[in-house]
């Protein structure tokens, strides 16, 4: 496999939507439909407009961020074919190690939270005080117990599939070049089935083996520009449409979704590269990716709670708050990384994998 498989055009594309990927991922998370007084949860009461603008953002736009992600670093390391001992090398620095820091940071927060008062964060899932051992196993592996499939960190699930899909690459590239038919019907059909019984997600594998038939059958990022922009979004628009209101009626129209989304988001790079204006920020926002990816849950829930605590959660403040919280996560986050970068880039280098 040729070290050169990317191109410089080609490598810009995926820088350029690094940063757009995150923030939609912010919106997967924030949709709130319930607020909480005095240990009582209330129903929010949430218009039909804003239920549809939310869906189709976070459940439909947003769906395809994962997988695109998967993708993408799948070819990347596919594309390189770097020696084993190598990949396992860099990958411990960029994901694991980064993985157990943020790790130890929540159980440190959580910790002095708790001590200052036990009224916060009572769940058993997040009260460190009364953790058995299995508990402290499982904060890193999010396997074996209740809070399974998610680790303690909720939004670092995605980098310990990855780097576990990492681990075996080698054995999964031998499969596929075996067996390419059967895998890929094998895992398309765990897909849609939704088969997820291993605790590790099963559209994260299959993103992941396809990253790999692009680079087996060299299908690069460019071939997505060979769409019409009319035939993509008439296609998108009419199975979102779909979806919002017929979401039973259509059992695997979500899946269409994600695929339809993906090819979005790889046709809309070409458009992003080519204002050089808004690609340059973009790169820029893109180094601080993986931070922003890492810190954003705990500051959007924090956020989302001081809200609705300030602002009714009414009508169309059920949206102001969705794009409201996320706003401030954003800025907020993105300025502790840009100020940790500048005066402790050791630190940041570390909690950030070194990107």
């Amino acid at each position: 496999m040729p070290n050169n498989l990317i191109t410089a055009e080609q490598s810009k594309r995926i820088t350029s939507l690094r940063f757009v990927l995150i923030i939609l991922i912010f919106f997967i998370h924030n949709v709130l439909d319930y607020t909480e007084s005095n240990g009582a949860r209330i129903s929010l009461e949430v218009p039909e407009y804003v239920r549809i603008i939310r869906y189709l953002i976070s459940q439909i736009l947003a769906a395809s961020a994962v997988p695109l992600f998967t993708l993408i670093s799948s070819y990347l390391l596919f594309s390189k074919n770097e020696p084993y001992k190598l990949v396992l090398q860099k990958k411990s620095k960029s994901i694991l190690l980064p993985y157990v820091l943020w790790t130890i940071i929540s159980i440190l927060y959580f910790f002095c939270i708790q001590s200052i008062s036990d009224k916060f964060y009572q769940s058993p899932l997040l009260n460190v005080r009364q953790f058995r051992l299995i508990d402290w196993i499982d904060i890193f592996c999010g396997l074996f117990t209740s809070r399974a499939p998610f680790p303690m960190v909720m939004q670092m699930w995605f980098l310990r599939d990855l780097f576990i899909l990492i681990v075996f690459h080698k054995p999964i590239k031998k499969i596929i070049d075996k067996f390419p038919a059967a895998s890929i019907i094998t895992l398309t059909v765990l897909w849609v089935a939704n088969f997820e019984h291993l605790n590790i997600s099963h559209e994260v594998i299959l993103f992941f083996c396809l990253g790999y038939y692009a680079v087996k059958f060299k299908v690069s990022i460019d071939i997505f520009d060979k769409l019409k922009w009319v035939d993509l979004l008439f296609v998108y628009i009419a199975t979102a449409t779909v979806e919002l209101f017929f979401p039973s009626s259509v059992i695997f129209i979500h899946k269409v979704n994600i695929i339809m989304g993906v090819f979005f988001f790889l046709k809309l790079s070409k458009v992003l590269v080519a204002n050089t204006k808004l690609y340059l920020k973009l790169e820029y926002l893109a180094g601080f990716s993986f931070f922003v990816y890492a810190a954003h849950e705990p500051t959007l829930n924090a956020v989302s709670n001081v809200w609705y605590r300030i602002f009714p959660m009414t009508n169309g403040y059920i949206l102001f708050e969705y794009f409201g919280a996320i706003l401030i996560t954003v800025i907020f986050v993105l300025a502790v990384g840009i100020l940790l970068k500048k005066k402790l880039p050791l630190i940041y280098n570390v909690l950030s994998g070194s990107r």
